[in-house]
């Protein structure tokens, strides 16, 4: 019976990742083989089943022995990356086949978006050893490197959630401000929805007063968000819990 390679191995309270995974005989007087993966001596795994069903897009099998369960072994796919990347978020299935094929060092690191001078949110990108991947209908589109699409935009860290929420305004064809994304600063994840109601896409009061929040990096660019905020309440909420995460928010005026 063939395996995927790379191969995902699955069974009661593991998940494994290996290159190639192989079916061994049992040895003489036992029953059913074993599955055996591995990297190299220093590193090798084993599980023993009474038998294996290839199921089409994935094999499966009842463990042997007093373990109760099944062992699955399937193709890599796009959600693995939430296990295998800092990033927490699918992947291209290309980059995560080198991860394992390579051993590490291809998955990105951390999901950014793409921010335009205006703080409109123009994609969704992640950085892997593969090259530049950019979010564009649900799906991961590998960057040219003569591209110019980044030009005069700002890559700011976000968090997971901030996937889902692209590609639900994406596909609806909505425009999102980077205060409507989950954002991380310093390991930090600042979600909208801690201070302030659950919205629809498209009607955040920030995005629809034509405000233009200024990106908040660091705490010198407290100063210019907290005057669009004067002028715009409704986006207070935003550069005061930015100015937090910042330790800085003696700049916050009194009374907001």
């Amino acid at each position: 019976m063939q395996f995927p390679s790379p191969v995902v191995i699955e069974g009661p309270g593991f998940r494994a990742y290996a290159k190639t995974a192989l079916q061994m005989a049992p040895q003489t007087g036992g029953t059913g083989s074993s599955i055996e993966w591995g990297q190299g001596t220093d590193d090798q795994h084993a599980v023993a089943v009474l038998s294996l069903s290839d199921e089409g897009t994935y094999i499966t099998g009842p463990l042997a022995g007093e373990r109760p369960g099944t062992v699955i072994l399937r193709p890599l796919d796009p959600y693995d990356g939430v296990v295998l990347s800092a990033a927490r978020v699918p992947h291209p299935l290309e980059v995560l086949k080198a991860q394992i094929l390579h051993g590490g060092g291809m998955v990105a690191d951390e999901l950014s978006a793409v921010v335009n001078p205006d703080n409109t949110v123009s994609t969704l990108l992640l950085e892997t050893g593969l090259g530049t991947y950019v979010r564009y209908m649900g799906d991961w589109q590998l960057l040219s490197s003569s591209s110019g699409a980044l030009d005069d935009c700002e890559i700011v860290t976000v968090g997971p959630d901030a996937l889902p929420v692209w590609d639900k305004a994406d596909a609806a064809n909505t425009s999102l401000n980077i205060s409507d994304l989950p954002l991380e600063v310093d390991g930090e994840l600042i979600l909208p929805a801690d201070v302030m109601p659950a919205q629809s896409l498209g009607d955040n009061p920030a995005v629809a007063s034509g405000a233009h929040i200024p990106i908040i990096a660091s705490a010198s660019d407290i100063p210019a968000a907290v005057k669009v905020a004067s002028a715009h309440p409704e986006t207070r909420w935003y550069v005061s819990r930015m100015a937090k995460s910042l330790g800085a928010v003696d700049m916050i005026p009194e009374g907001w």
